[in-house]
């Protein structure tokens, strides 16, 4: 969607020169013990966007330019959000790219996990052939201990992020790698806590957020109704 004509939009080589203009100034700025790398979409789900094949042609890129990680995200974006109501701002996760980015268990036959992982495993592969061994970043819909082992150990990221899931339940590694996996509160992906954001309220996971609101100095949100941290466990 990118047709600026000063030489930063149009084809591929113009549109990269903005991120690799970027990483460069970042990296001349800061130490060498400072990792730098980028974030960016492995496709935009939106009509006439950047594709997969995009994508993997920029990783080639990032990659080559010395990024230290490269992390891969979906859709999101606001260009074919629904009209806010009068008053209200944009939000992003209400078309399609937006669904793409945060799947609900409400989905179609894909389903709501790992959504991602066929486009990072083919950046991981571009990335590999080039000669590079830079480490990538995948996310969307994963959130058990199981398919984040797969998706390693069937190259199709080096490291995996969560954010649902680490709300769901912020200690869920450490219930894992201690014997406990079996207490990890798994996201229900039912995105209660996008439509709080949506609405500009404090975010919370419907899993914890009306637990134990007798306890002394339990800190609520400012409606008084919900938790706004995950109750303790030992």
């Amino acid at each position: 969607m990118n047709t600026r004509t000063d030489g930063y939009g149009g084809s591929r080589e113009a549109r990269v020169r903005l991120p690799l203009e970027v990483f460069s100034a970042v990296r001349s700025a800061v130490s060498k013990r400072f990792a730098v790398g980028c974030r960016f979409l492995a496709e935009e789900c939106i009509d006439g966007g950047s594709s997969v094949q995009d994508a993997v042609w920029y990783a080639t890129q990032f990659a080559g330019a010395g990024m230290d990680f490269l992390s891969v995200s979906r859709g999101g974006k606001f260009d074919d959000a629904k009209q806010p109501k009068v008053g209200e701002a944009a939000y992003p996760y209400t078309g399609r790219s937006g669904y793409e980015c945060m799947p609900s268990y409400y989905s179609d036959a894909v389903g709501p996990f790992g959504r991602n992982l066929p486009p990072s495993k083919l950046m991981r592969a571009a990335i590999r052939a080039a000669g590079h061994s830079t480490p990538l970043v995948t996310a969307g819909g994963i959130h058990n201990f199981d398919q984040a082992e797969a998706v390693l150990a069937s190259d199709q990221a080096d490291v995996v992020g969560f954010a649902r899931q680490a709300l769901a339940d912020p200690d869920w590694f450490i219930k894992v790698l201690s014997g406990r996996g079996a207490e990890v509160r798994l996201c229900l992906y039912t995105n209660y806590c996008e439509t709080l954001d949506q609405r500009h309220r404090e975010v919370t996971c419907e899993l914890w957020d009306r637990e134990g609101l007798e306890q002394a100095g339990v800190t609520r949100s400012a409606d008084g109704k919900r938790r706004l941290l995950a109750p303790d466990w030992s």
